[in-house]
């Protein structure tokens, strides 16, 4: 799945735990800071599609 347009950084993580695997960042943004979205946080609580377990069982 591909998100298109005005991504933000914080919103990246979630994109990624939910399934979206391509991002096209809107011109002018910066392609680092967006990367960073990634490793916005450690742990999740909920389950995702690329962490189906829960972090508390």
């Amino acid at each position: 799945m591909r998100a298109l347009g005005d991504i933000w950084q914080d919103l990246v993580h979630y994109l990624w735990q939910v399934g979206f695997n391509a991002f096209e960042i809107k011109h002018g943004k910066n392609l680092q800071d967006a990367v960073k979205g990634y490793d916005t946080f450690s742990e999740r609580y909920q389950a995702t599609w690329r962490q189906p377990l829960p972090l508390f069982r």
